[in-house]
């Protein structure tokens, strides 16, 4: 029998896709934030705001992080899609299981900026 979730996740993408030709790229991006909403940081990471470069960014920081370690986070999405926002779930589990402090940068989209924008700000 299929996961539960795994069901909803579906059933809610068939509802409402993401990438759907008659939306424009905002729609597109407000349905994308709207859909990773459901999943939040995991409980005990310590969130910071930050500047790296010019480049807003945020540390996510597990209690009991080791301070000689760090994760450069860089979030998926296309280039188009995403923020920091969106994928502070998977930032955190990835600074848990790390057991260090993880960086995620909001580099800036396309089409808005033109490549190489994102891979500089990374």
């Amino acid at each position: 029998m299929a996961n539960p979730q795994v069901q909803q996740i579906y059933q809610m993408l068939a509802a409402n896709p993401v990438a759907n030709a008659t939306q424009t790229i905002e729609e597109m991006r407000r349905n994308y934030d709207a859909f990773t909403s459901m999943y939040p940081p995991l409980p005990g990471i310590e969130r910071e705001s930050a500047q790296t470069g010019g480049v807003p960014a945020e540390w996510l920081r597990p209690a009991g992080a080791d301070p000689d370690r760090a994760v450069l986070f860089v979030h998926g999405g296309g280039f188009m899609f995403g923020s920091l926002a969106s994928h502070r779930d998977p930032a955190s589990r990835i600074a848990k299981a790390a057991n260090a402090a993880v960086l995620s940068i909001e580099y800036r989209l396309a089409p808005e900026h033109a490549v190489p924008a994102a891979v500089e700000d990374a």
